[in-house]
């Protein structure tokens, strides 16, 4: 429990439980004042750090699987592990978070290419990331053994849901535009197809008649 105390969140060897927020959120915070003083554009610049970071994330999440560093919670379903010291079978959850964050990695690769080709703005890699990577701890953060907790609260549950709420309503937004004519689509198409049911039921029943 950090509480508010600072030094307690520097002496990492005596209360160990760094974030990983923390760590992405003072990276960009540090490529944020780079750009600014390489007089580079910070959004134009951020989008080819994703990728690497979707990587680098799927690689530390296998590492802290196969060295019990985040143990899952207790299971019987058939996909599980024992860990040692801790009793029952546990969830594989850093190995499925591993798994997403290198779809994660495929996904934004993907994108880069759209946003080079101006089909999408600059930037636009960072919403997704943090919409990504916090639906991925939204997802999981209940499967986990060990939180990490903010008074009584599990701090990175409450900031994934904060974060997954804000740029889910971000790409509405955005995508507005898209998402209406999609929209409009399907209930032409709905309003189609029940018309011809319409119109063969009352075929049939006229013939019945």
């Amino acid at each position: 429990y950090f509480g508010f105390s600072l030094l307690i969140f520097i002496l990492i060897n005596c209360y160990p439980g760094l974030s990983l927020y923390g760590f992405i959120f003072g990276f960009l915070l540090a490529l944020f004042f780079i750009s600014r003083f390489k007089k580079i554009d910070f959004l134009s610049l951020v989008d080819y750090f994703i990728s690497p970071a979707f990587l680098a994330l799927g690689f530390g999440k296998l590492g802290a699987f196969f060295s019990g560093a985040e143990v899952g919670t207790k299971t019987k379903f058939f996909l599980s592990i024992k860990y040692f010291a801790f009793d029952g079978m546990r969830h594989l959850t850093s190995f499925y978070e591993a798994l997403l964050f290198f779809l994660g990695f495929y996904i934004s690769w993907k994108l880069l290419f759209e946003i080079r080709k101006e089909r999408l703005f600059h930037g636009f890699l960072l919403p997704f990331f943090l919409w990504y990577f916090s639906a991925t701890y939204f997802l999981f953060d209940k499967l986990k053994d060990n939180h990490l907790y903010f008074k009584t609260q599990s701090f990175n549950y409450f900031l994934s849901v904060v974060l997954l709420l804000t740029n889910s309503l971000y790409f509405i937004y955005y995508f507005r535009s898209p998402i209406k004519n999609y929209g409009k689509k399907i209930i032409k198409t709905i309003h189609f197809k029940s018309k011809r049911i319409f119109k063969r039921t009352r075929i049939k029943d006229k013939k019945s008649d």
